[in-house]
């Protein structure tokens, strides 16, 4: 059995069509902790996770669907995945073993960004988070920004170092486009 993790991304995704499709085509093969689902197949070909990320903090949604696990043929991702395709956003396959965070030093505050290992094409996408306080300002304004700067793309060819490297750049970036809407 594989393992797929679908992420979609975008400003104000829609979430009232991501959850029709959530019910009408994931939730009748969601694991239950504590019983049986009778819908699952003793011979599934895929476990899918599911996540968002609404770069307007005011619509993002948390975790509200990465603790689900979805049991299902290939068919059945292959049409779940045609359906979103079709909503807002961008909609990918990412390795369900990397997710990780970056932290982050610049003058004298740390900041943090979650990632993600895109499948195809393989790279990896950053996200801003809000794991460390400096971050929060900055979540909450980053939509008001040119879409270039709502989330970072990068190599997975590159050194920790250069990732890093690239990932602060980035942070800072938007810390100079959000003071200038401050001001």
């Amino acid at each position: 059995m594989k393992s797929v993790l679908i992420s979609s991304y975008d400003r104000n995704l829609d979430y009232n069509h991501i959850e029709y499709l959530l019910k009408d085509r994931l939730m009748p093969y969601v694991k239950f902790h504590n019983k049986h689902n009778k819908n699952i197949a003793k011979t599934h070909e895929i476990k899918l996770v599911y996540d968002t990320y609404d770069v307007n903090k005011e619509k993002h949604q948390e975790n509200k669907y990465i603790f689900g696990e979805y049991y299902i043929s290939e068919a059945l991702l292959q049409g779940f995945e045609y359906s979103l395709k079709k909503l807002k956003g961008y909609h990918f396959r990412c390795d369900p073993r990397v997710r990780g965070h970056y932290t982050v030093t610049i003058n004298h505050k740390e900041y943090s960004a979650r990632n993600y290992k895109k499948l195809e094409p393989n790279e990896e996408l950053v996200f801003l988070d809000e794991e460390e306080y400096n971050n929060i300002e900055l979540r909450k304004m980053i939509h008001l920004l040119p879409e270039s700067l709502h989330w970072l793309t990068l190599s997975t060819g590159l050194t920790i170092e250069e990732r890093e490297n690239k990932v602060r750049e980035w942070i800072k970036t938007i810390i100079e486009h959000v003071s200038t809407l401050n001001n």
